[in-house]
């Protein structure tokens, strides 16, 4: 697990990829928000074919958390305000499309963000124990194959993947 810090907010950032099969998605994902509560952090989980890397995950949560200080927060939720960052969209509906876990998702990425990195360790691996996902960095390495699958998704002609996902959350902001 690899844990970051949000200059300027006092918050930390856990990323952990994982590698399992999960029958029901609906579950895990309100699993995560009952863990996240109980922990005080906020909790998300996404299929991780379609995340550029760590770093495309602490950018999102960190142009989350600024929605969310600032008042101009879209989503009913943090978690959900996270997803739609990560998936460099305006509406749930087509962040859960594009980066949201699916019954076929093999490869999950996890983010967690929370006061303290005891907080965030324990919110994601509880999880990943409660539904026997095997944590793995793997999940998270930009291969060819996902930088083609994220390029085709996005649009992006450039091979800077992770650069571009990050360009793309910044300019969501403007919107």
């Amino acid at each position: 697990m690899r844990i970051y810090r949000v200059a300027g907010m006092r918050k930390v950032v856990g990323v952990e990829g994982g590698k399992g099969r999960v029958k029901d998605p609906e579950e895990l994902i309100e699993k995560a928000r009952v863990i996240g509560k109980r922990n005080a952090t906020i909790l998300q989980v996404f299929d991780a074919e379609y995340i550029a890397g760590p770093i495309h995950l602490v950018h999102a949560v960190r142009q989350a958390l600024l929605a969310m200080r600032t008042g101009e927060m879209r989503a009913q939720s943090p978690d959900l305000e996270i997803l739609r960052w990560a998936a460099v969209e305006k509406e749930i509906r087509r962040a859960i499309a594009k980066v949201g876990v699916h019954e076929s998702t093999r490869n999950f990425a996890f983010v967690c963000v929370g006061e303290n990195t005891k907080s965030v360790r324990n919110s994601i691996t509880t999880l990943l124990n409660e539904f026997g996902i095997k944590p793995t960095n793997t999940a998270l390495k930009l291969t060819r194959k996902k930088a083609e699958l994220i390029k085709q998704k996005y649009g992006i002609k450039e091979n800077r993947v992770e650069e571009k996902m990050i360009e793309l959350i910044a300019g969501l902001a403007l919107v």
